[in-house]
């Protein structure tokens, strides 16, 4: 397989991404840098660089004289996420206010995008206008850090992987709609509202997760297996 030189680590693991989405590679299944070298026809270095992002994200495990492999991703671990970031977007639109117009205008735009995507069915399109619309807001609040947590968690990577679910859950429609309510409230000045919105947007998906919440709280000295 050929893939044009630009951003080759991005471009092979979002071929992983998708394999691993669509089941060509079952949990437990080796993933060998050799191997996928020869596919692409790059080195080594590339493909070492994109399996280093998607066990960082939990999606691949490494084990000395085992090689990678794809782990088994519990419904559990994408709840986890979801929750830290509905908080993180919550204070995020509290801290966005006031926000420019020129922020605005960019954050609208997000909005009609993301309408158009979803209304042409187009999956790809609608997870990368989506994406894009959350992080801005991560943006406009101003706070550095937070948006180097909310990058760390691989929201690139975790949407291609959960579009399906969101886009078959019955409340899709109106997780959409949702989206021009959250400019709306920023732009009335009511960062509160906006952030309310953005958690229960969030929720909503959390919601399509079919998981026991667990019963005792997870010890610190757990490792993971």
């Amino acid at each position: 397989m050929n893939l044009p030189r630009l951003c080759m680590r991005d471009q092979i693991r979002d071929v992983v991404v998708s394999r691993i989405q669509d089941g060509t590679y079952a949990p437990g299944a080796r993933l060998k840098e050799l191997e996928l070298a020869g596919e692409f026809q790059v080195s080594q270095a590339p493909v070492r660089e994109a399996l280093r992002e998607l066990e960082s994200l939990g999606l691949v495990q490494s084990e000395r004289y085992r090689g990678t492999y794809v782990r088994h991703i519990t419904p559990q671990e994408t709840r986890e996420a979801y929750q830290l970031r509905a908080c993180m977007e919550e204070t995020a639109a509290q801290l966005a206010v006031p926000a420019s117009m020129e922020d605005l205008a960019l954050l609208q735009a997000d909005v009609d995008a993301v309408v158009v995507a979803a209304w042409a069915k187009d999956l790809e399109a609608f997870a990368r206008h989506n994406l894009a619309f959350h992080r801005r807001i991560i943006c406009m609040s101003g706070n550095g850090v937070m948006l180097r947590v909310w990058d760390s968690l691989g929201w690139e990577v975790r949407a291609r992987m959960a579009i399906q679910v969101v886009h078959e859950d019955s409340r899709f429609n109106d997780a959409v709609a949702e989206h021009q309510t959250i400019v709306d409230l920023l732009k009335a000045g009511d960062g509160t509202g906006a952030g309310k919105v953005l958690r229960h947007h969030n929720e909503t998906f959390l919601d399509s997760i079919d998981v026991p919440r667990p019963r005792t709280k997870p010890s610190a000295k757990q490792n993971d297996t």
